[in-house]
């Protein structure tokens, strides 16, 4: 899972395994370590509420689906989901093109 921030607005990028995991498991998750102490944890995550929601707090970023709009979504050929949560735009895609990953240097 790709997560990008900008301005007012964040974009998750899933790869087919990520929508497989995410369809089966109901949630999907990644760590990002900034530094040795420090790491930042983002999350998507089927919710029984009726709308989407965003909770954050410290290092935690979860984005809570609606079941009712997620589940739909995985399953179809559509490739982008979206939502306004207070002011934030959220954008949820399918990044069906995979990627080579690039050789790191440092």
């Amino acid at each position: 899972m790709k997560l990008r921030l900008e301005n007012e607005s964040v974009r998750f990028r899933l790869s087919p395994e990520d929508v497989d995991q995410l369809e089966r498991e109901k949630r999907l998750g990644a760590i990002t370590r900034l530094s040795p102490e420090t790491s930042w944890n983002y999350s998507i995550e089927a919710s029984q509420a009726s709308i989407a929601r965003i909770e954050a707090t410290g290092s935690l970023f979860r984005l809570l689906v609606p079941t009712v709009t997620l589940a739909p979504w995985l399953r179809s050929a559509e490739i982008e989901l979206n939502f306004s949560i207070d002011g934030l735009h959220v954008a949820v895609e399918k990044d069906l093109k995979p990627q080579k990953r690039s050789t790191i240097h440092g």
